[in-house]
């Protein structure tokens, strides 16, 4: 027998499909991969969404999906409902012990974003390290917010995957952990648009014979999607008939978005598919994120891989030593307006950021690697 293939890993995420975003992509490439180049059985532990089944399987039964949380019980908005859920969803972690020791699994998986918030998941990863000191347990790093004064509880972890530079150079912060990191790049997998798409997709929105500043991160505080507002208002005042489109999910509002809306040149077009996404990435006079919290920004990596024009946040690491010219270096709206426009007008070259490194074929060889499958 092979023992190669029989190998299982269960992961634990706050979202899958059909939900959306970048954790999802991420985790269908990397699911999928997985099953198909090494024949590991990969167990997704997840939120109940509704219209879905609680379980789920692909791959002839090798890729399933266990949607036993509550919905959205980590969301942003904060209320009583919220609570309730999170701490429900924190009783039946206590739950992972046994589900993992009944469904034999050799490798466990956590997605970083469960490490950030008070929780009991550390004392229940505690107890099945006692019961179960063979299985080996992995903490998934995929944004910079782990509190510094957190970093020594990932001891518990034998590894610790990290997508980017800042995240890795937050955890050697603690020596300890220095052996047992793991430099992965994202995964990204794009088919870029062609033509015909673009328009088609550019057409249902109402914006096909219109000029426009894309954004593919939501409205979120944290994206900076009020300094984006008023840097499309800079670029305005320079007589460019620009306009701002937006898409992903809305988690507040303002009075400058309602007027910037009102005044019509601020689209917010709501939660849209993948490939419609990088259609008006594509079609776009420029792709723009300025968000202070992402890692490497996947939005941003696939609007490079879709031809978009990019203008890429400060603090990445990868983005500024490999194309220091398409980061929005300044801070003021007035002086990143005037590099905004320079990229789209093509007086600042071809962004030349190396996206090769995170093709499906190379990265996951990393995870192959780092979980010895």
């Amino acid at each position: 027998m092979n023992t190669r293939k029989s190998k299982k890993i269960a992961y634990l995420t706050p979202i899958f499909t059909p939900a959306v975003g970048g954790a999802v992509a991420y985790l269908e490439h990397l699911s999928t991969l997985l099953v198909e180049r090494t024949g590991v059985d990969f167990l997704l532990l997840t939120e109940k969404f509704p219209g879905s089944p609680a379980t789920e399987c692909h791959n002839s039964g090798k890729l399933c999906i266990k949607r036993i949380y509550p919905f959205r019980a980590g969301r942003a908005v904060k209320d009583l409902w919220s609570y309730i859920s999170y701490l429900w969803q924190n009783i039946l972690f206590l739950g992972l012990p046994y589900f993992i020791y009944r469904n034999k699994v050799n490798i466990f998986i956590v997605h970083g974003s469960f490490l950030n918030n008070p929780t009991i998941l550390w004392l229940v990863l505690r107890i099945y390290r006692f019961l179960s000191p063979e299985t080996k347990l992995v903490a998934d790093l995929r944004d910079p917010k782990l509190p510094l004064r957190k970093l020594k509880k990932l001891r518990l972890f034998d590894s610790v995957i990290s997508c980017s530079r800042n995240i890795s150079e937050r955890l050697m912060n603690d020596e300890q952990l220095s052996s047992k990191v793991c430099d992965i790049p994202i995964i990204v997998d794009v088919n870029p648009p062609d033509s015909e798409d673009v328009t088609n997709v550019k057409l249902s929105y109402g914006v096909n014979d219109k000029l426009y500043i894309f954004n593919g991160s939501g409205v979120s505080r944290e994206k900076r999607i009020e300094r984006l507002v008023e840097v499309t208002a800079e670029v305005r005042k320079t007589g460019i008939n620009v306009l701002l489109v937006v898409v992903g999910k809305r988690r507040f509002w303002s009075e400058g978005l309602e007027n910037a809306k009102q005044e019509g040149w601020f689209y917010y077009l709501g939660q849209v598919t993948h490939q419609e996404a990088l259609a008006l990435a594509a079609g776009s006079w420029i792709d723009v994120n300025l968000s202070s919290v992402d890692s490497v920004p996947r939005h941003s990596l696939e609007a490079l891989m879709s031809g978009a024009k990019v203008l890429l946040p400060k603090g990445v690491p990868e983005f500024e030593t490999e194309c220091i010219d398409h980061v929005a270096q300044e801070e003021s709206p007035k002086e990143i307006s005037y590099r905004l426009i320079q990229i789209a007008e093509g007086l600042i070259g071809k962004c030349e950021y190396n996206v090769n490194k995170h093709s499906c074929d190379h990265v996951i060889s990393f995870y192959e690697k780092a979980l010895e499958l």
